[in-house]
């Protein structure tokens, strides 16, 4: 590092040496170069100011009053996650270098000091201090997005689903999940992840329908230099990749017949040969396979293995199709609209119009989540104030209101969409009587007599709304 580079948040460098002549010097050294300085002289004074934010690496003298530092270094280490030590000694023994090493010591250097030997030393163990805090960053972050919180919906589906998530977040028993297309399959696989003991692993994800038949073997358990034309080097596969870690196989019922097979041992003995090899390599890792098929009907139809099949569906959970949960449309809905009004930097309020949330509810959704989420998208994007209406939605749409819909079929919202809370009762009573007149295509008689009231009775709450005139 150059004289004129500052040095980040978090990266003062702590001397520990009970020298004071060295100490001294290793400061002016140390400071000459752009760096922040801390001094101790003893192993407690080490301790006390390892576990500041501030620092981001520690000199530190072997011997010091209180005896070999060596000694006390995953104490020191365990104090800030991110440290990093260099140690420094008079000895030249290789036995003290290799015990600091794997006691988690960053490099060792002897007495006397080459100062330019040094500062490399002190770059680049701050480049892997840095490169360690940007990866808990990245890790916090995805956390913070595969929160079971971003897996929306309060229907009794979902919360069976969300129960058989917290029963199996910890375990490494393999994984199925049975769910159509646009579901949030990934998703679900995710937040069990880095929600669960692996997070600070690989997470692994592979679409088994997107590789060719040819090239799965390879790509999942890896190859060997030579094992085929173009095999130039080693290739660990996914499996290998996804070590202590999760590996997610999407699309599973598409891995072709002679692959499942060596699946299938991977899953047995947590081992692999890479092809063209001969070597088993042990691997640990968690299974979540998922399918938009009923896995069954394909053993029957000999295009998937029964012992695979059970191996898989050790603990099978279902993602319910959106027409299944069409109770969590307006929650979905009011996450999406809150998530696009940060992107698209809308400065008011936006929202869904009644009759527009009631086409989205009685859809029936094919594309399921991932097709919601794309018309609320389009939909938003052609409001001129971000107040979706039934304009606005897409003409697939309209065919799933049939004029035969019954009152009571939940095309009355209670909950407001957006906002939250209940709505005002006379909102859901207008709709309501919206509905009726809208189902009996304007017979009055009709009309009253399905919502228990008199003629007269409806007459008058019609007056109210401003409904004189049949709908």
């Amino acid at each position: 590092m150059s004289a004129k580079t500052k040095p980040y948040q978090g990266e003062a460098i702590l001397i520990v040496d009970d020298d004071p002549v060295m100490l001294k010097s290793l400061e002016q050294a140390i400071k000459k170069a752009g760096y922040t300085t801390l001094t101790a002289t003893t192993l407690t004074e080490c301790l006390e100011l390892a576990g500041s934010d501030d620092v981001g690496l520690i000199l530190l003298d072997v011997v010091l009053p209180e005896g070999s530092s060596v000694e006390s270094l995953p104490e020191v280490l365990q104090s800030n996650p991110a440290l990093k030590v260099i140690m420094v000694t008079a000895s030249s023994s290789i036995d003290q270098a290799v015990e600091a090493m794997k006691k988690g010591a960053y490099d060792y250097l002897t007495k006397p000091i080459d100062f330019d030997v040094l500062l490399i030393a002190i770059e680049h163990a701050l480049d892997m201090v840095r490169a360690d805090k940007e990866i808990a960053r990245l890790r916090d972050n995805l956390k913070g997005r595969y929160r079971f919180e971003n897996i929306i919906g309060e229907s009794p589906a979902m919360l069976n689903l969300f129960d058989g998530i917290e029963r199996v977040l910890n375990n490494p028993v393999t994984i199925l999940l049975q769910a159509e297309s646009g579901t949030g399959k990934e998703l679900v696989a995710k937040a069990i992840h880095y929600n669960g003991n692996r997070s600070g692993a690989a997470f692994i994800a592979v679409n088994c329908a997107a590789i060719p038949p040819s090239l799965i073997e390879s790509e999942l358990f890896g190859h060997e230099k030579g094992a085929f034309t173009g095999a130039v080097a080693r290739h660990p596969g996914k499996f290998e990749q996804a070590n202590e870690g999760t590996i997610f196989l999407d699309e599973v019922g598409e891995m072709p017949l002679e692959s499942q097979a060596r699946f299938l041992r991977v899953l047995q003995e947590r081992e692999l040969v890479r092809v063209g090899g001969r070597e088993n390599v042990k691997i640990n890792v968690r299974v979540i396979a998922a399918t938009n098929k009923l896995l069954n009907d394909l053993v029957e139809e000999k295009r998937f293995r029964e012992d695979l099949y059970y191996r898989l569906s050790v603990f099978p959970l279902k993602i319910p199709p959106l027409r299944e949960r069409r109770t969590d449309i307006p929650l979905l809905t009011a996450h999406f609209l809150e998530q696009y009004k940060r992107d698209f930097e809308f400065k008011g309020d936006i929202g869904v119009s009644p009759d527009a949330m009631n086409r989205l509810v009685h859809y029936t959704w094919p594309g399921n989540v991932r097709e919601l989420e794309n018309v609320l998208q389009r939909a938003l994007l052609l409001t001129d104030d971000g107040h979706i209406s039934v304009g606005h939605l897409p003409l697939e749409l309209e065919p799933s209101l049939g004029a035969g819909m019954a009152v009571g079929e939940g095309g009355v919202l209670v909950a407001d969409p957006v906002q939250g809370g209940l709505r005002p009762f006379d909102e859901i009573e207008k709709d309501v009587l919206v509905r009726a007149l809208e189902v009996t295509q304007g017979n009055i008689t009709s009309a009253a007599t399905q919502l228990g009231l008199g003629r007269t009775t409806l007459y008058r709450k019609m007056k109210k709304y401003g409904l004189d005139q049949p709908i």
